[in-house]
Formats: structure tokens, sequence, C-alpha cells
């Protein structure tokens, strides 16, 4: 066998794929790729040029630390500190849940109805976490303007962050907020759009969930309450204070909970609702409008 200081970042790709793959971990030979490359520094491009060359003793230490970390069950996005969502890239923190491919499909859904992408519209993303959807959003839409918020101010400040790395710093804004106090949450103003991917996991299903999601999201992103549906109840029942009449909401929900959430929508009085699926073909959001008048 070499000497550690002889492997070549091939070779040690080679030998993390066999640990991770001996771990069980699904995607071993990618997520090994991935590792290394930030690691070592290097683009996709740079490791397919370079595999062959031999490594400092710092890149080594540095890959050998992070393929640790990996077989002990935190994830890749986790171990290097940000996440590739949508058309960007997102810093994460412990404050943040890391967002999930899934979710890209309620930015998809806003998108899809918003006929004028160069409208002036006012968005309001609600647990904003990373801020992912709603710098998605604004990226897509160069006049709209918005208003995260997040009841952890780690959350806010990771936010922030992704609001500079993504040039919409000076269109968006992020409060420390909980939308249980309704009348804090009246105060930003009126809204043409509603965005919230809100906690939806039963509690009764959290210890059961994958560890790389139980460990390393923070609870409170998760915890939907008994039936899981807790927070949309406390959503719809805030939205008729900061939605604009005709303005719409849009909902992630958990796989089998798209259909409940659309009656609680139903029963709270909001119309023309309908349901978008994800990649995987399970019903992942729920789209819906208020009345076009305060008093139809």
């Amino acid at each position: 066998m070499a000497k550690a200081a002889e492997k070549s970042l091939a070779v040690l790709y080679r030998e993390i794929t066999a640990r991770f793959a001996a771990a069980g971990i699904e995607n071993a030979a990618g997520d090994a790729r991935i590792l290394l490359q930030a690691a070592a520094d290097m683009t996709r491009e740079d490791w397919a040029a370079g595999a062959a060359k031999l490594p400092d003793k710092n890149t080594e230490e540095r890959v050998l630390s992070y393929a640790q970390r990996r077989i002990s069950g935190e994830p890749v996005s986790r171990i290097l500190g940000r996440r590739g969502f949508y058309k960007g890239e997102f810093l994460l923190s412990s404050d943040t849940l890391d967002p999930r491919p899934d979710t890209e499909t309620l930015v998809e859904t806003v998108l899809a109805h918003i006929a004028d992408k160069n409208a002036k519209l006012r968005i309001l993303d609600l647990g904003t976490g990373t801020g992912c959807i709603v710098l998605s959003l604004l990226t897509e839409l160069p006049l709209a303007e918005a208003v995260g918020t997040d009841i952890a101010a780690g959350a806010i400040k990771t936010a922030e962050e992704n609001a500079v790395l993504a040039g919409c710093d000076a269109r968006c804004r992020f409060a420390v907020l909980d939308w249980k106090e309704a009348g804090e949450v009246a105060a930003l103003g009126r809204f043409d759009i509603v965005v919230s991917n809100p906690p939806y996991i039963r509690s009764g299903d959290i210890p059961h969930l994958d560890r790389e999601v139980r460990d390393h999201d923070p609870l409170r992103a998760l915890d939907g309450g008994a039936d899981g549906l807790d927070c949309y109840r406390e959503i719809l029942a805030l939205l008729p204070s900061v939605l604009k009449p005709g303005g719409f909401c849009a909902f992630e929900t958990g796989y089998d909970q798209a259909q409940e959430v659309a009656e609680l929508c139903r029963t709270a009085g909001f119309v023309d609702i309908s349901v978008a699926k994800d990649m995987g073909d399970r019903e992942r959001c729920i789209f819906f409008r208020t009345k076009y008048q305060e008093n139809a």
C-alpha cells in the first residue's frame, strides 16, 4: 500500500469511495468526488485533469476529516456548509433547514402562476431559513421585492449572507419574526405573494427520520405537531391580514399531506386551489388565492 504522502487524488478517491460503500452510503462515489474536490479546491474540470496529482498534507488531512464526518452520517452539504438549489448555491448553518431538490417545485409553481415576470410584486417568505426560496424567486423576477421572516436569528443571518451572494440584497430584507405574532407580521404590509415551506413532519415521526435529517436539521424546522398541520393552520389564519385581494400563496407539503392542506385552504375560504407534483411524481405543493374583493 502506498504511503499516505504518496497517494494521488485518484487513489484517495478510490479508497474513500470504498469506505463510503462499506458504510452503506448510497452515492459513495459521488460523495467522495465532491468532498475531494472541495478539500483540494478543485472544480469538476480541474478534477478531470488533475486526479493523478499528489495532494499536499493539508488537503489530505482535510479530505480524511470530511470522509469521517460523512461516515458518521453528516450530509455532504452540511460538511461543506452549502447546498445547490434551483439555479444557485446557498450557505447553510445549524439554524437552517438543508434545502431539498423537491422544494424547487415550490419555486417553479410560483413562477408558473406569474404572467408578467417584470411586474413590481411584493413577496413574503414565512420561515425563510437559508432564503433559498425567496432569493430564487427574486433572481427570476427582476422588479420584485421581498421580505423573509424566521424565528431563528441565526437563520436570518445566513439568509442575509445568501442575499448578498445572490445579488438580491437591495430587494430583500429579512426579519426575526414569529408568524404567530400576527400584528407584527401585518405591520410588514400587504403582499402579492406569500410562500412558505413550514415544518410539517408529524411529531411522532421525527424519531424515525433518516439520521441525516433527524440529527442535522433543526427540530423547529421539522416538527409540525401531532398531525403535521399545525403551521398551515397558523399561517392560514394570518393570511387575510397580509395577502392583497387576489393575491396568492404557495405551500410545500409532505408527500401525503397535500389533500389535507388543500381542504384546510378551502375551509378557510381561499379559492383557485391546486396541487403541484415534485420530480418524484408526489403531491408536493399547494397553490391558492384570496378572493378578488375584500367582501366577495
